[in-house]
């Protein structure tokens, strides 16, 4: 057999083994997939909501109708825990109130409705730089990061941190095992 088909063999090999590693088991994993689709789900509704009117007026052309938005799981961030709300009113690119669908209709009466219809919205919710895709491979990577981040504080914290995650997950003694946060 020629050294290139032992090539490809060997890459597939490593491949294959890799792929079989990544297990979704975790209920992380799910999260954040969840997370993802209701960012998604915020970021389409308030890209296809937005009102583009043509007017010859300038004062009408600044003012743009408000909008209110109902009927899902509205999940504020106000204060150190999660809440949800019956409503969230928007105008002219601000969220202007928050808080009960009865008071939101008396606020917004011309507003245009957005039924959610059971969809989740995180309103203000702006991310502006992250690595969403890298926080979910991490939950099949092990952290051997020194203190604050991580809790390996020398080399032998290190290998027993990676013998107990091989160990947890079921990783084959040639598979592979991908940690970050080493910096001794």
């Amino acid at each position: 057999m020629p050294f290139s088909s032992y090539r490809r063999k060997w890459k597939r090999n490593l491949y294959n083994r890799y792929i079989a590693n990544l297990k979704i088991q975790d209920e992380y994993i799910l999260k954040a997939i969840s997370l993802f689709t209701a960012i998604t789900l915020c970021i389409g509704l308030c890209a296809c909501n937005q009102e583009t009117s043509k007017s010859s007026s300038a004062s009408a052309a600044r003012e743009q109708k408000a909008t209110l938005y109902f009927g899902g799981d509205i999940l504020t961030m106000q204060g150190d825990t999660p809440s949800y709300v019956e409503a969230v009113v928007e105008k002219n690119g601000k969220i202007i109130f928050v808080g009960d669908k009865s008071a939101a209709d008396k606020i917004a009466i011309h507003a245009k409705k957005v039924d959610l219809q059971g969809k989740t919205m995180l309103p203000g919710f702006l991310d502006a730089h992250s690595h969403f895709m890298s926080a979910i491979l991490m939950v099949n990577q092990i952290n051997v990061a020194a203190p604050p981040v991580g809790t390996a504080k020398n080399i032998p914290d290190i290998i027993a941190k990676l013998k107990t995650f091989q160990q947890e997950k079921s990783v084959e003694t040639a598979g592979w095992i991908i940690a970050w946060g080493y910096d001794q």
